[in-house]
């Protein structure tokens, strides 16, 4: 759900398309008639308070997709132009602070000290060898790269900090960041560094409050052979009360270990564990194969632990991290979940993470969450399945304060989509930290956000591949997630892309439905054919690609983290007869959906409507099912 509100009423949008469809027929050259628009969207610009009108028009005959805006006088101007000026405007209000840090040191006493997100310049790294399929050697590898590079690209600001008596609280492995207590001067000595490129208070996050796993098809998998076995998937823990340890002594938890062993057992992250990897006859995990798991228990709910404890994981070898906590950040991505982004865009590793809990009324009544907001992410709501694996009469979880969190972060066209899927989180029998051991779980995000994990190490069991390549198991679970609780079959306010479905990701797997590169601007258009559709099958497409953190901090405006490439998908069927197009402003995948009319083979055509990196990691998957 989008919050743009009253902008249509001061544009004559019948006058504007038809400006629009001129300027780019002559632009291009391409007659009126050739052109459709296909998206439309206004651009909004908070600092500088201006807003744009754009228009994506799709050239029939080409399949080239061309843009253009227009502002408040149905002028047509550069994009650019108007976020170098917010950008500006921002460096103006705040230099290198977030707003929220530069409040708090405007009144900050000379004596009093705060602690801080330091953002680094990227350091240079050769990653040309990692971004195809990596071994594990690969990844050590790539790890053992990254300490490195980071280490010594950190060690002149960590020295600086020891001049001015401040305290290193941490200092990442694996993006270029540094958390430290400092005071009000050495804030402001600290932007003025050319190697700091943006400076950010931290905060604190808190937990996102029979068996599952039939709804979700997982068993269906299970017959199939495919437990998880071979891959280590991370439960990141911030505590509920005093612990956030995983309970190991639990007999039906495979064994594992934990960053903290010091630290109390907790019973939130002992039944998120065994959603993920429980061995219990009738309550099985979703992914109950996997040889190990690993608690990354943070001693507390700062976002300087969290990140602690998810870098040990990473150490540990782990291909999933499993991250049920939130904070309400006005539906604004703030900096943990940058790092979020820059663990899966960086680390080529899967994170998939809670759209959280917020209240029903108030002033966040609904909003997804933080971390929920990254884009790289795997975004997890809940819903639920009355208890029953029969999908007729599901609905999305609403408790009798919270609810599962659907309304969307804020972005340059407003029309982002979150969650991306959601999984049962009610009702929900797993793991305890006490005998007998298993028992009635509470309800929430949390505890959707493991089932999501289990399937992603269900895919990874399936092809080893998947293992290094996040966006195609993000285009596989979406492809997959067909069960619809409410709204739009294709993509939906409350459920995103919909329920997950175990099976029908892994028919997608196992029947080499997809496809991972790395992409050049010459790359496109990019066809992929969909061979052998059957005549009255749901076909559903999905294509991810990764927004790109450590190119950019902070980003324009309150607009966070800008995407470097923008694509559109268009579906063919056999005839060569457009079935279909997704083409959004703000999301890093596109969806589409259709009942195929004819057997044979379609085609899936993935088009670039802006490209300005060097290269992109881009997924395609499809799945095949039921109408």
């Amino acid at each position: 759900m989008s919050a743009q509100t009253g902008i249509e009423g001061s544009f004559d949008l019948q006058t504007y398309r038809a400006e629009a469809l001129e300027h780019v027929s002559a632009r291009e050259g391409i007659p009126i008639g050739e052109l459709t628009i296909i998206n439309e969207a206004f651009a909004t610009f908070p600092l500088t308070g201006r807003t744009l009108w754009g228009a994506k028009m799709l050239d029939e005959k080409s399949s080239a997709v061309y843009g253009v805006y227009l502002d408040e006088q149905g002028r047509v101007v550069e994009i650019d132009a108007a976020k170098e000026a917010e950008a500006a405007e921002k460096s103006k209000r705040y230099g290198k602070l977030d707003p929220e840090l530069a409040e708090r040191v405007s009144t900050m006493r000379s004596d009093e000290k705060v602690v801080v997100w330091i953002w680094l310049t990227e350091p240079s790294m050769d990653r040309s060898r990692f971004q195809g399929n990596l071994s594990e050697e690969q990844h050590q590898e790539l790890l053992s790269l990254q300490r490195a590079a980071y280490a010594a690209h950190e060690a002149p600001v960590i020295d600086f900090l020891k001049t001015q008596d401040s305290t290193v609280v941490y200092a990442s492995q694996y993006a270029p960041v540094v958390f430290a207590e400092v005071s009000r001067e050495t804030i402001q000595d600290l932007s003025k560094r050319s190697d700091v490129v943006s400076l950010d208070i931290t905060r604190s996050y808190e937990p996102a409050l029979s068996s599952a796993a039939p709804t979700v098809k997982a068993n269906v998998v299970w017959g199939r052979g495919k437990t998880g076995t071979g891959i280590k998937v991370a439960i990141v823990e911030a505590p509920l009360g005093s612990g956030s340890r995983i309970e190991f002594s639990n007999p039906y938890l495979p064994d594992g270990s934990s960053y903290r062993p010091d630290l109390p057992v907790s019973s939130h992250a002992t039944a998120v564990a065994g959603i993920v990897a429980s061995s219990h006859s009738t309550y099985k995990g979703i992914s109950y194969g996997v040889p190990a798991l690993l608690s990354a228990n943070a001693e507390t709910g700062n976002d300087t632990d969290i990140v602690a404890a998810m870098e040990w994981a990473i150490t540990q070898g782990a291909k999933v991290l499993s991250c049920s906590y939130e904070k309400y950040t006005s539906g604004v991505i703030e900096d943990l979940a940058q790092y979020h982004d820059h663990v899966v865009w960086s680390n080529h590793l899967t994170v998939v993470v809670a759209a959280g809990n917020p209240p029903i009324e108030g002033a966040e009544a609904g909003v997804v969450l933080s971390p929920g907001l990254a884009y790289n992410v795997i975004t997890v709501g809940a819903f639920d399945d009355m208890d029953s694996s029969a999908w007729p009469g599901d609905v999305m979880w609403a408790g009798s304060l919270e609810q599962s969190g659907y309304i969307d972060p804020i972005s340059q066209h407003d029309d982002r989509e979150k969650p991306e899927v959601v999984a049962v989180g009610t009702r929900i029998t797993s793991t305890t930290d006490m005998s007998p051991w298993i028992g009635s779980v509470p309800s929430g995000t949390s505890f959707a956000v493991p089932a999501v994990s289990g399937e992603a190490a269900l895919l990874m069991h399936r092809q080893s591949q998947l293992t290094s390549w996040p966006e195609a198991v993000k285009a596989a679970i979406m492809a997959g997630a067909v069960h619809n609780i409410e709204g739009a079959s294709r993509l939906s306010d409350r459920d995103g892309a919909g329920g997950i479905d175990c099976s029908i990701a892994d028919d997608t797997i196992a029947n080499n439905r997809w496809w991972a590169n790395t992409v050049t601007y010459g790359d496109f258009p990019k066809t992929y054919v969909l061979s052998g559709i059957p005549a009255g099958k749901k076909v559903r497409v999905v294509a991810a690609w990764d927004s790109h953190p450590p190119d950019l901090h902070p980003p324009y405006g309150t607009i966070n983290d800008p995407l470097q490439s923008d694509f559109d998908l268009l579906i063919y069927d056999p005839n060569g007869e457009q079935v279909e197009v997704s083409s959004s402003y703000d999301n890093n995948y596109e969806i589409g959906q259709f009942t195929a009319e004819m057997s044979g083979n379609y085609q899936a055509r993935v088009v670039k409507y802006r490209f300005e990196g060097a290269s992109e990691r881009l997924a395609l998957a499809y799945s095949i099912s039921d109408p």
